[in-house]
């Protein structure tokens, strides 16, 4: 079972038991090849050992015949082949993205310390943020700014951390597959779309949690309530952040490799933030294109930041702190920011799915 046995013989008796026989005629010219059934049909005989005299006295007939034979098959073949080219081609999208879909939940779900890390990651991180609240968070402008910026922070973490390693570790597979016609473009949108299943369950843990030991909170944000606000935020901040994470894991060679990024992409989440340092002529061009930047600005219009007094304030009277333009409390304002957000997203996507269609194809 499972391994090939190849017999050269002048013995008919047992041709019948093999699953595939040649005869070759004089100077080693192939004359047929087929199962011991279809021999019998070709030659026109009803046993084997009368094909031996035919192929001594005319080894030309038989040779030209089943050429001719021989041709028409590779033809038919060839349209057959063209046929099944023809429909991997038009494999259906939605199939293989909910195909992956399904394996990557269960990838997840199989694994059951890599779940809980998952899902512990943010109420543990919730529960942390609350232990350092001060009785001035929400009420000046130094308090409610460092808790945002920790919240934003936070969610890039989660984000990065969810999917670093999610390319890298699959490349074997991810290179057989797309050899066998798998859209690369379903690959890469089934680990979107788990991602933000993952960031939709963290961001709500996150928020949730951080609200209920916080307990006092802003009840109205521009838009709608604070509390959805911050929530939907945090959601779409690990949902771009995890794209960042597939875009290095898509460079990555392997796992390890992939986590030595991590710390050189969260540094200029801090630096260019917009919180330990003021943004100004290159440092302000280079935060257009940090995301940590515009999640606190979202998280800070949303609050209204602008409207709070900073510590100065609080012991100067007299003391009139500068408006920022980053957190004007307007619908506009805070609509550009969160579609700032979902743009680094997209384009995150998009870089990744090229990066990837170029390294395979190379492989290919």
């Amino acid at each position: 079972l499972g391994k090939t046995i190849i017999l050269v013989t002048h013995t008919t008796l047992n041709l019948h038991l093999c699953d595939k026989i040649v005869f070759l005629g004089v100077g080693g010219k192939l004359c047929f090849s087929g199962s011991p059934s279809d021999a019998l049909d070709f030659f026109k005989v009803d046993d084997f050992v009368d094909i031996y005299s035919m192929l001594n006295s005319d080894t030309d007939k038989w040779y030209k015949e089943f050429s001719l034979v021989d041709k028409n098959e590779r033809v038919v073949s060839q349209d057959d082949d063209n046929i099944s080219k023809s429909k991997h081609k038009h494999k259906s999208f939605t199939k293989q993205f909910w195909t992956l879909s399904k394996r990557y939940i269960k990838t997840i779900v199989n694994n059951t310390q890599q779940l809980l890390i998952l899902f512990l990651q943010a109420p543990i991180c919730a529960y942390l943020l609350s232990l350092v609240v001060d009785d001035d968070l929400f009420n000046t402008y130094d308090a409610t700014k460092t808790i945002l910026f920790t919240l934003a922070t936070t969610s890039i973490w989660l984000g990065l951390l969810n999917s670093i390693q999610e390319i890298c570790k699959e490349r074997v597979i991810l290179a057989k597959e797309y050899m066998a016609d798998l859209k690369l473009s379903a690959y890469i949108c089934s680990k979107s779309f788990v991602q933000c299943l993952l960031a939709f369950i963290q961001a709500f843990l996150l928020v949730t949690l951080f609200v209920l030991l916080v307990g006092d909170i802003p009840s109205d944000g521009i838009v709608t309530y604070w509390y959805l606000e911050a929530l939907f935020i945090c959601f779409i901040t690990i949902v771009s952040a995890s794209s960042l994470g597939l875009v290095v894991s898509s460079l990555s060679k392997n796992t390890s490799v992939a986590m030595t990024f991590a710390p050189l992409l969260l540094v200029p989440q801090l630096l260019f933030s917009g919180m330990l340092f003021p943004l100004e002529g290159i440092q302000e061009k280079i935060s257009n294109f940090i995301l940590c930047r515009w999640s606190v600005e979202g998280l800070g219009t949303s609050v209204n930041l602008n409207s709070l007094p900073n510590n100065i304030e609080s012991l100067v009277p007299n003391y009139s702190r500068a408006i920022e333009d980053y957190y004007t409390f307007t619908v506009e304002h805070f609509s550009f920011d969160i579609m700032m957000i979902f743009s680094m997203m997209v384009v995150l996507l998009i870089v990744c799915y090229f990066i990837l269609k170029v390294q395979l194809e190379k492989n290919r």
